[in-house]
């Protein structure tokens, strides 16, 4: 049984017996997440067969599959050994109070519209940053979907995070109207200045695009600047950048 490190490929299991409901599923998936494998079943069988062989990081299947409860699917994988994973159930929430913990820790998620592309990558951005918290590291992916918070002016800090792919928007509330302070691109850190100044975050920041970024807590950003120049230098051009724009303002 294979079981894959987030940084090297995301796996998905996909399971349902619609054809076109897994068409849907598997093209979002594949047009939001970096390195998405994807496996497809159309039974519970086939399903089980495919977990046996490479353990997903997300399950996403229907309650029902093909005369099976995929419920019971999931319960059974629940209790076995290899059982760090996220499920995404495509369907209306059940009337019987089913996966009650597993949906407060946010293991299970239930999406009623499979077709709402927004929803379903929110779903999938939250089911891998699930996983990644739980990886023991010195530091953890974390993923967003377009217009997701990644944190909020005037909240006390705990990580600082380096981004990988994608673009965010940093703005600052003036008045009760929407200050955009400009964008940080793949390659720049961001929310580093509340571990250097040691105050609240100064801007709230938002996704613009998908986006996958490195999360440093901020006990762990010193150690590790030090011992990856490549980070060192991604800071050293992050700073250097907001200080060129803040000069060209006050020049204005």
């Amino acid at each position: 049984m294979v079981e894959a490190p987030l940084e090297e490929k995301r796996i998905f299991l996909v399971v349902t017996e619609d054809k076109q409901k897994m068409l849907s599923i598997s093209e979002t998936v594949k047009s939001h997440i970096h390195k998405a494998t994807i496996f497809e079943a159309y039974d519970v069988p086939e399903a089980l067969f495919k977990f046996r062989n490479v353990v997903p990081h997300v399950i996403i299947l229907d309650l029902e599959i093909a005369k099976f409860s995929g419920a019971q699917f999931i319960t059974d994988l629940l209790q076995s050994e290899n059982n760090n994973f996220s499920v995404i159930f495509t369907s209306e929430l059940p009337d019987d109070e089913l996966f009650i913990d597993q949906v407060v820790s946010g293991q299970v998620q239930f999406l009623t519209n499979y077709k709402d592309e927004i929803w379903l990558n929110q779903c999938v951005t939250k089911a891998l940053n699930r996983l990644s918290q739980d990886e023991k590291s010195e530091f953890s992916l974390h993923f967003l979907a377009p217009n997701e918070l990644l944190f909020k002016e005037g909240v006390q800090g705990e990580s600082a995070y380096l981004v990988k792919r994608g673009e965010l928007m940093a703005w600052k509330s003036k008045n009760g109207q929407r200050v955009d302070l400009g964008k940080i691109k793949a390659g720049e850190f961001v929310g580093e200045m509340a571990h250097i100044n040691k105050e609240p975050r100064s801007a709230t920041v938002t996704a613009v695009t998908d986006c996958e970024l490195i999360e440093i807590p901020f006990g762990s950003l010193d150690p590790i600047l030090f011992s990856k120049p490549s980070w060192s230098k991604a800071l050293f051009v992050t700073l250097s950048k907001r200080l060129k724009l803040t000069s060209e303002k006050l020049s204005a």
